[in-house]
C-alpha cells in the first residue's frame, strides 16, 4: 500500500527491481525509475530480499523473483498475498485509494503518476476527489 501498488504487481517483482547497493533501498516499478523507500520499509524489505521464501529452499535462493513462489520458476499468487494481507486485517482496495490520494497531496499527481506507474488522468482524478489542486 505504501505506493498504492496492485497486489498483482507487487507479486510479480523480481530482484533487477530493487537497488539494495546505498543506503537507502530503492524499488522501480516496471518500466519507471526507482523510487526510495522510507524506513522503515527499506530495511524490513532489505532483510526479505537477504532471506526469500517459502522456507529459504535451494531453489528459492537463485529465483529472480523479490516474492518467490511455492513452485520453482513462479512467484507468489498474488491470491494468495491477498488472503495473507486480509487474515492481518489490512485493508487493501481502501488502503491502496488511501495511499494513492495521499501521495497525490504531497507531490504534483503527474509526477506520482509516473513514479509509480499510474496514469496522469488517474492521478489527477484521485488528486481532485481528495481535494488538491
Amino acid at each position: 500500500m505504501l505506493f498504492a501498488q496492485r497486489l498483482t504487481r507487487i507479486a510479480a517483482l523480481t530482484m533487477d527491481d530493487l537497488d539494495l547497493n546505498g543506503t537507502e533501498v530503492q524499488v522501480a516499478f516496471g518500466e519507471h525509475g526507482p523510487v526510495p523507500l522510507p524506513e522503515p520499509f527499506g530495511q524490513v524489505l532489505r532483510k526479505h530480499a537477504e532471506n526469500r521464501g517459502p522456507y529459504n529452499i535451494a531453489t528459492n535462493r537463485s529465483s529472480p523473483w523479490l516474492f518467490p513462489g511455492r513452485c520453482p520458476g513462479q512467484h507468489i499468487h498474488s491470491t494468495y498475498l491477498m488472503n495473507s494481507l486480509r487474515a492481518s486485517n489490512i485493508p487493501l482496495v481502501g488502503g491502496r485509494i488511501a495511499a494513492l490520494r495521499a501521495l497525490v497531496s504531497e507531490i504534483p499527481p503527474a509526477i506520482a503518476a509516473q513514479a509509480i506507474g499510474y496514469t496522469a488522468q488517474c492521478a489527477e482524478r484521485h488528486a481532485q476527489v481528495s481535494g488538491t489542486t
